[in-house]
């Protein structure tokens, strides 16, 4: 069984001295940069690989890799919001437009007691809230 918990956004991850004054950027205005490709299968949904002039393919679980990418002037990506909560000095997280989310969640069999199951998400959800996550 699928029990949905939240819906994470996907951020762009810029250099600040390139982007100082902007909170957001339109998907469309990434095409103009240097994509660094993560290992994040749900983009290829949103984003048109097709149309950047260069991609640096990253093939990592650990997305701390691409992050010191972008740090190191490499180019510009998309990771979810969730994954990013501490960014280097010199690198910051814009907004995109439109939006694009991803649905964290829990799948379990339903053949286990279901009790259990339940009590577990209401403990997950409560914990999301409590941070501030969801």
């Amino acid at each position: 069984m699928w029990q949905p918990l939240l819906d994470d956004e996907y951020v762009a991850v810029v250099l600040e001295s390139e982007f100082p004054e902007q909170e957001e950027i339109n998907v469309e205005d990434l095409y103009a940069h240097t994509f660094i490709k993560p290992d994040e299968a749900n983009l290829k949904n949103y984003i048109d690989y097709t149309r950047f002039n260069d991609i640096i393919e990253v093939k990592s679980i650990e997305n701390n890799s691409v992050i010191y990418m972008v740090k190191e002037k490499l180019g510009i990506t998309v990771l979810p919001e969730l994954s990013i909560k501490a960014l280097p000095d010199g690198v910051k997280a814009l907004k995109l437009t439109p939006k694009i989310t991803r649905t964290i969640g829990i799948i379990y069999d339903k053949k286990q007691p279901l009790w259990a199951c339940e009590r577990f998400v209401r403990h997950i959800k409560k914990e999301i809230k409590l941070r501030g996550d969801g």
